[in-house]
């Protein structure tokens, strides 16, 4: 009977997640970013060296093929990309000192992405978009490759750099703070 009632305990304490999968530490060893399962969904948390939970980075990556984290150099900064079969999301979060604050690039970035493809004589319907991250350029800019893939067989590689810009910012009913993020120099 002690045995049914230590594991009920035990459930209860964990109730709102299990960790699953480190994804990378900072490099000062402060935080990890870490696979979790959340109210039985999977998802991604930071947590502090102690392995407590901070925050909540994607609460949910169900569908996901590919969750890759990539740290700052500072340890401040880190960018989480969530690949899903036809399409990805970058989120991105920053520690101010006092917290972590988190959102995610817009869907909107893509429309450069789509005039820059344009412009080399690829357009129609896109397919499916995919990215991967790249090499930290500053301790607040990291550069991005991605492709997209369009109805007609098409494929077209592109580049670009994102800037995390820390502040405070609104935050969406999904829990992301609106704002944080500044896509440049899309390139091909």
């Amino acid at each position: 009977m002690n045995g049914i009632l230590f594991t009920l305990f035990v459930a209860a304490i964990l109730g709102q997640y299990c960790r699953a999968a480190k994804l990378g530490s900072s490099s000062d060893g402060k935080w990890s970013v870490e696979t979790i399962t959340r109210d039985t969904k999977p998802a991604v948390a930071i947590f502090d060296s102690r392995g407590n939970p901070v925050i909540i980075v994607d609460s949910d990556t169900t569908g996901s093929k590919l969750v890759r984290a990539k740290w700052s150099p500072d340890s401040k900064q880190v960018v989480l990309l969530d690949q899903a079969p036809l399409g990805s999301g970058i989120i991105a979060a920053w520690f101010d000192g006092a917290k972590w604050h988190v959102t995610v690039e817009p869907d909107s970035d893509l429309g450069a992405v789509e005039a820059l493809a344009k412009k080399h004589g690829i357009n129609g319907d896109l397919k499916a978009e995919e990215r991967m991250l790249g090499d930290w350029i500053t301790p607040g800019t990291i550069h991005i490759r991605g492709a997209v893939r369009y109805m007609s067989g098409k494929k077209f590689f592109y580049s670009y750099n994102l800037q995390i810009v820390p502040g405070s910012y609104a935050v969406n009913r999904s829990g992301f703070e609106t704002g944080g993020l500044n896509a440049t120099s899309f390139r091909e």
